[in-house]
């Protein structure tokens, strides 16, 4: 079975994603700064999914901000609002009320800092080209 260079790409970026919020709301507690941790791991793998979208799928920048947009969304929109559509799930009725809206609360946080993901992503190809026609000139 072969593998198209796109899913090869985002392959590791998407898998840290997911393990992400698992990571550091693990320490959460132990760590005053995990909340500050996390946002810039979220950032380093938007920026680390465009490049890797440019030097292994040998895409575009517009890709490369799909990419970034796309962890985005697992990270945010299905992992943190899945959960509390699953906790509205299984809530009685006031509280689902909360959950939902609370499911609601992230996906316009998602609508409002998609750009922000998609920007990263843009820049993490541009930084991968600079690099690569730099490598190209050493060489």
């Amino acid at each position: 079975m072969r593998v198209s260079p796109t899913a090869r790409a985002l392959l590791l970026p998407l898998l840290l994603a997911v393990l992400n919020p698992f990571l550091w709301g693990a320490l959460a507690e132990q760590l005053p700064a995990a909340e500050a941790v996390f946002n810039s791991a979220r950032a380093v793998l938007f920026f680390w999914a465009g490049w890797r979208m440019v030097a292994i799928a040998r895409k575009g920048a517009g890709a490369a901000a799909v990419s970034g947009a796309l962890l985005f969304f697992v990270d945010h929109v299905v992992l943190k609002g899945g959960a509390f559509l699953i906790h509205a799930l299984a809530a009685r009725e006031p509280e689902r009320h909360q959950h939902f809206l609370a499911f609601a609360g992230v996906f316009f946080s998602y609508l409002m800092f998609v750009s922000l993901a998609a920007a990263l992503g843009a820049l993490g190809a541009i930084a991968a080209r600079i690099y690569a026609r730099r490598a190209a000139v050493a060489a």
